[in-house]
């Protein structure tokens, strides 16, 4: 009796479920056609899915493996979706880290400029202040590595700090590994190379890039000056110099100097005596 009861409420059910598939069917093409836009694009996959809860429920069930082996191809392609989306999100969580690190490389100078034009203390003509923004931006990306790296994940961290996810994909780490200061230095290289190519593919041409070539002069020497940066930075990590020592030294150098002197004032007073 039991067995049959539970069989007649999952009946109800399942007829429930297509009634209610059925209704959304008939209710997402009425307003396809309603609107002036179809919502074709809206209504197919609302039907798939319905279908799909449908069939899974009606397969845990009714446990048959020829229906078990429909509802699993049918599945397929909800399946692929997941799995897309799991081995995508990494890949879009870093291109959004680095669009991220890179805008608030950019976004730094640029505002300071802003404040400073609008308030009319700093007034600069637009190629100078395109030569400032890309210089500063790229110095910025590469000096503040570490400082902008945790930055970018606390700010990643809010939206994802309530999915456990994020933890499982050890995102934090990969982005690490990825935003290191040589990939920083990698990607401006690429940046500016891409901007070369094309601003000399339009310059042979009789072209600009921009409706004044004097933003193009302006990228280019902001290259060159990243270019000895770069150089610069790279002998600065091979130098044995540390501040704190030469510090350390200098104070020393003047405190010897000073009781030389003291030293040797006493032994002129002595030898006058």
């Amino acid at each position: 009796m039991k067995k049959n009861s539970k069989e007649i409420i999952s009946g109800i059910i399942v007829a429930l479920l297509i009634t209610l598939m059925t209704a959304v069917f008939y209710l997402t093409y009425y307003l396809s056609n309603k609107v002036e836009i179809k919502l074709t694009w809206i209504w197919l996959p609302i039907i798939y899915i319905t279908t799909s809860c449908t069939l899974l429920l009606i397969s845990l069930n009714y446990k048959n493996k020829k229906l078990q082996l429909c509802v699993d191809i049918y599945l397929t392609p909800l399946f692929l979706v997941i799995a897309i989306a799991g081995i995508l999100l990494p890949m879009i969580t870093l291109l959004f880290q680095y669009s991220l690190y890179l805008m608030i490389s950019f976004v730094i100078p640029g505002l300071i400029l802003k404040i400073l034009s609008y308030f009319q203390i700093l007034i600069l003509p637009n190629e100078l202040k395109i030569y400032i923004i890309f210089t500063s931006a790229v110095f910025i990306a590469v000096l503040f590595n570490g400082k902008l790296r945790k930055f970018v994940q606390w700010l990643s961290s809010l939206y994802t700090k309530n999915y456990s996810f994020a933890k499982n994909a050890k995102l934090n780490a990969l982005t690490d590994y990825v935003a290191s200061q040589n990939i920083i230095k990698f990607l401006i290289y690429s940046i500016y190379v891409i901007l070369l190519i094309v601003m000399n593919i339009h310059k042979l041409q009789g072209r600009s890039l921009y409706n004044n070539t004097n933003y193009d002069v302006a990228i280019l020497q902001s290259f060159v000056t990243f270019l000895a940066f770069d150089k610069v930075h790279a002998l600065s990590a091979q130098l044995d110099f540390k501040f704190s020592n030469l510090l350390s030294l200098l104070i020393y150098s003047i405190k010897s100097l000073m009781n030389f002197n003291i030293e040797e004032k006493n032994k002129q007073e002595e030898s006058k005596k």
